[in-house]
Order: structure tokens, then C-alpha cells, then sequence
């Protein structure tokens, strides 16, 4: 079953000749529209693709971006006694393996032999390990991303692949996928259900549905579970600028990024949750291991072409972050780191419960090692009221963006941070309607009351009848309220909501905007500190200046 290499006065007509042969004489179109199991299709495919190549052994081989790992499918040829034709599960970890710093090359592909001493050492090895002399890998893409990689060896004794060869490979790899995308349908060549369709990573929902496992295993047993939320940064830009095709390209090239990162995390699952959005839920890691090689993704991100880099956002179960009751707390502090990242346009990624409670400059005549409660009631005073204000009267002159929730969002960050809030929401309802949807949160820590339920996955839109809620309905409309849970006064209604959620204050205003009405809510805990009476009108100022849309005049 070893074939003969290409005499170098043929290959140039060889590389012509081999797309005709793949279509034509090896029939790969024909095989998988006929192709009576899965094994027919590969093994079809793979044997047109080894004499097009003049191999010894072709491999047709998986790549799972979202565990990080490739899976073998399909070997065919002359194989070594440890190979099968049809392996059981036959696995690689992704960061062991060449294809990894294949795609982060671009996807050229990769030659080697046992005697080049330049060659990756486990590359040589994989080599020894089959009894080959020479390989060529090159990546397959489906739809502008890779969904496996190609690899064909030969033997001692024949000429080893050379760049022209790899050359070769791609034209081959780019039939093979014409061919594996017509028997698509096939079960084990495309599982689309719970894969994300641009960028081969799972889907939304293989994402919630792991993560409400995990996190539910975190409440059975104790086990630590991480998440880790990744926007990628420009994107519109991209889009405006350059194209949909380009901004789809970014995302592909991150995805695979991101796959790749997973493979550093054993038994992590890496998702896009939608847009520029992307999800790694990783169980039993200790956080910081999981830190540092988010970490590394930002770095390697930075470089990406036509990006401006990413901003992630952690939370762990193992970190001071509050009763992780389900998945929905574990995601809205990640969520809330992530915003954090964006905002501050961090580099590195922000990790809820270490890097979120920022505080303000001390006041003046303040010790050093205060207690916080102490130092936030002193540093809240009018003086620091005022210092609030001036802040983030200056992060709304420099915001670019005239977008309501845009702005909103960052006096929510911005007062959140100052008074070291627990979260924020913006709301929204139809200009005078009564049904008020959840649109944007930052959250910096999950209820620690044992009895909190404000269970929100995904942020997923459910109305309240603001007639329910006769003190946030009055906001709404261009006011402000304030509601405590230990406040017999303050309305039934918003006390009960304060003592579901885990919260000891919420402090609300509101105002038309853009053809809704909008409300910003920032919800305080027992970690809070003390509260000056003054914030309530210091957020509806803050909210009527972020939703007039004014930003400072540019000089000329």
C-alpha cells in the first residue's frame, strides 16, 4: 500500500493534475453522496487523498476546538502495528500538539522528517513511534475555520515531503473538505447540534447546559468551577470598517485562540455565547492556574489581525465572591469582571472577588489600614459625593458612543465602584409602558444570605409590571428612590425584592431615552458600608446627563 513519491519534474503538473484526480478519478464528491456509513466516507476520502499525495498513510483527524483536542477519525494505509484504521478514541491534547501553532501561523501547515534537526522534538517522535521517515500536516477548513487537520507520512526509504509537497497538501486538504461538507449529514464527520456553526466551538447551549452541571456539582460537593467571559474588542469597528467577511474572520481567529487555551485546561469546555462573546467553564482548576493562562490568551489576542485585542472576565467558586447557589451567579460575576476589563480597556483579565473593589483615593486624614466599612462611609461624604459626580461627569464628556444603555452602564460601573456596590442593572420599557425588561448588568459579588433567589442565566428577558413597583415606576419617568430591607417605611414591593435578591439597599433613577424610558439600579450589600443620603440625587443627576446624550465639545 506504499506508494511511490512525485519525480520533482512532475510535481508542478502533479499539484495541477491532483484537484481533477481528488474530483474526478478518485470520485470524492461521488463517495460522499453514496456513502453508505460514516467509515465509507473517511475511509474513501482519505485513500483518494493519500495517492493524490504519493503518501504511505494519510490521517484524517478532528479538530474539537471547544475540549481542546484533536480526535483522530480515520487511518489509511500502511499503517504501524499501534494504528487502527477506525480508532475507538484515538485523542491528542490540542497544546501538545503541532496543529495548534499551525493555526496561530495562519494555517500554512508543517513539514517534517526524523533527520531535520529543526523539527518540533514531538513531531520527530510521533514519527519513530509509527516507523516513518517524513509527514506533512496541513489544516482542513469548513466554512473559513479549521475542523481538522491532514496528515500524510511516508516511509524510509522514499523522499521525504519538501514545502512544495505541503503546497500540494493544501490543494488535497481543500477537496477533502469539499468532500467531508457534501456527506456533512454524516454523524461522526459533523456534530452540529451543540457546536457553534461560525466557529466550531460548543454552542450557547452545550454552554449552559455544562455549566449548570458543573455548578450544581459546586453545591453537591464543593467542587471548584471557573468561568471565564471573553468579548473581543473592535469587532464593530471591524465590521463598519472592513465588512462582516472580516469581522466573521476576526472571530474565527480568536475561536480557535480560544480552543486552543482550553487544551491548557484539562476537561474545559470553550463556547461563543453569540457576536463577540465567548465562554471556558473549567471544573476542579485551581483559579490561578486558570488565571494565568487567560492571561496568556490576552496576550496572544493583542496580536490578532485587525483586532484591538480582548476583555475577559473571571469568577470562581474558590474566590471570596459570595454564596454560589447556581449558574447564573457564577456567570453574572464573570460578566461583571468582563465589563470591568472593557471599561478600564484592561489588557489582562479582571477576576471577580480580587480585582473588582477598586476604592477611591483616601480621604484626607484617613490611617492607613482602616477598616473598609469605616473608610467608605468617610470617603462618601459630601466631599466624595462630589468627587463621584466630577468623575464620572468626565467618563461621560470622553464616552464616544450616544447609546443609552452605553452610558448608562458606565455611571453603574463607575458609582458601583465607588461605593463598592454589589451590582448594577439597566432596565428599559417602551416610552409610558408598564412592562420594564432587564437589558445590562455588571455584578462584583453573588448574595452571601442563604435564602437569596435572583436567578437571571444568560440575562434572559423577563418583563415586570412596573404597576407592581409603584417607586420604581415614579423613577422611570425621571425620578430617583431609594428602598432598604430593614426599612418598615420604604414599599413592600421593593423591600421583598431587596431580601429575595441577598441585598440590603437598592438606590434607582430613571429618565426617557432614545424612545424608552430607562432605569439604573445600584443594589448594595452588607459589605456595602454605610450609604450618604445624598447618592439617591447624585445618580438621578448622573442618570439625566447619560441619557441627554451631551458629551464635552471637541476643541478646534
Amino acid at each position: 500500500m506504499t506508494s511511490a513519491p512525485i519525480p520533482p519534474e512532475r510535481r508542478g503538473r502533479h499539484r495541477a493534475d491532483a484537484v481533477t484526480q481528488l474530483r474526478d478519478d478518485y470520485g470524492i464528491g461521488q463517495a460522499a453522496t453514496s456513502a453508505g456509513t460514516d467509515d465509507d466516507l473517511l475511509r474513501f476520502t482519505a485513500a483518494a487523498a493519500r495517492r493524490a499525495l504519493g503518501a504511505s498513510s494519510v490521517s484524517i483527524e478532528r479538530v474539537e476546538l471547544d475540549h481542546g483536542s484533536v480526535v483522530v477519525l480515520v487511518n489509511e494505509g500502511d499503517l504501524a502495528p499501534t494504528e487502527v484504521e477506525f480508532p475507538e478514541r484515538e485523542v491528542y491534547p490540542l497544546d501538545q500538539y503541532v496543529v495548534a501553532r499551525v493555526m496561530e501561523d495562519g494555517g500554512t501547515g508543517l513539514v517534517v522528517s526524523v533527520d531535520d534537526t529543526e523539527a518540533d522534538l514531538a513531531e520527530i517522535q510521533l514519527l519513530r513511534d509509527l516507523g516513518k521517515y517524513s509527514s506533512v500536516q496541513v489544516p482542513i477548513r469548513l466554512g473559513g475555520k479549521v475542523w481538522g487537520i491532514l496528515y500524510a507520512t511516508r516511509s524510509h526509504g522514499l523522499a521525504a515531503f519538501t514545502a512544495a509537497d505541503m503546497e500540494l497538501a493544501q490543494a488535497v486538504a481543500s477537496q477533502v473538505a469539499a468532500g467531508l461538507a457534501v456527506g456533512a449529514h454524516v454523524r461522526r464527520v459533523s456534530e452540529l447540534a451543540l457546536l457553534d456553526s461560525l466557529t466550531g466551538l460548543a454552542s450557547r447551549a452545550a454552554v449552559e447546559e455544562r455549566l449548570t452541571a458543573a455548578v450544581d456539582g459546586h453545591v453537591a460537593d464543593g467542587r471548584t468551577v471557573t468561568v471565564v467571559i471573553c468579548d473581543v474588542n473592535g469587532l464593530k469597528r471591524v465590521n463598519d470598517e472592513r465588512g462582516h467577511p472580516a469581522g466573521d474572520r476576526l472571530l474565527v481567529r480568536f475561536g480557535e485562540l480560544f480552543g486552543v487555551t482550553a487544551a491548557r485546561l484539562p476537561g474545559a469546555l470553550a463556547g461563543r455565547l453569540g457576536g463577540d462573546e465567548f465562554c471556558l467553564v473549567v471544573e476542579h482548576a485551581d483559579p490561578d492556574d486558570v488565571i494565568d493562562v487567560v492571561t496568556d490568551l490576552c496576550r496572544r489576542a493583542a496580536s490578532l489581525p485587525g483586532g484591538e485585542g480582548v476583555a475577559c472576565g473571571i469568577a470562581s467558586t474558590a474566590d471570596d465572591v459570595g454564596r454560589i447557589a447556581s449558574a447564573g451567579d457564577l456567570v453574572r460575576l464573570a460578566d461583571g469582571a468582563q465589563y470591568r476589563a472593557k471599561r478600564n480597556a484592561d489588557r489582562m483579565p479582571v477576576v471577580a472577588g480580587r480585582t473588582l473593589a477598586v476604592p477611591p483615593p483616601r480621604a484626607a486624614g484617613a490611617a492607613a489600614g482602616s477598616d473598609r466599612r469605616t473608610y467608605r462611609s468617610t470617603v462618601l461624604s459630601d466631599a466624595g459625593l462630589a468627587a463621584v459626580l466630577e468623575e464620572t461627569v468626565g467618563l461621560l464628556d470622553d464616552e464616544p458612543t450616544g447609546d443609552p444603555a452605553e452610558r448608562l452602564a458606565l455611571v453603574g460601573d463607575a458609582v458601583s465602584r465607588l461605593t463598592d456596590a454589589a451590582s448594577w442593572w439597566i432596565s428599559a420599557a417602551p416610552r409610558g409602558g408598564r412592562m420594564l425588561t432587564d437589558c445590562r448588568h455588571g455584578t462584583y459579588r453573588a448574595p452571601r444570605h442563604p435564602g437569596a433567589d435572583k436567578e437571571r442565566f444568560f440575562m434572559p428577558e423577563t418583563p415586570v409590571n412596573l404597576a407592581d413597583y409603584p417607586e420604581t415606576l415614579r423613577a422611570t419617568r425621571g425620578g430617583w428612590f431609594s428602598a432598604s430591607a430593614d426599612d418598615e417605611a420604604a414599599d413592600p414591593s421593593e423591600r421583598a425584592f431587596l431580601v429575595q435578591g441577598g441585598y440590603t439597599r437598592v438606590v434607582g433613577a430613571g429618565g426617557p431615552g432614545g424612545g424608552q424610558d430607562w432605569l439604573l439600579e445600584i443594589y448594595l450589600d452588607a459589605d456595602s458600608g454605610p450609604v450618604p443620603s445624598g447618592l439617591g440625587p447624585a445618580l438621578r443627576a448622573l442618570v439625566a446627563l447619560a441619557l441627554s446624550g451631551r458629551r464635552r465639545p471637541v476643541a478646534v
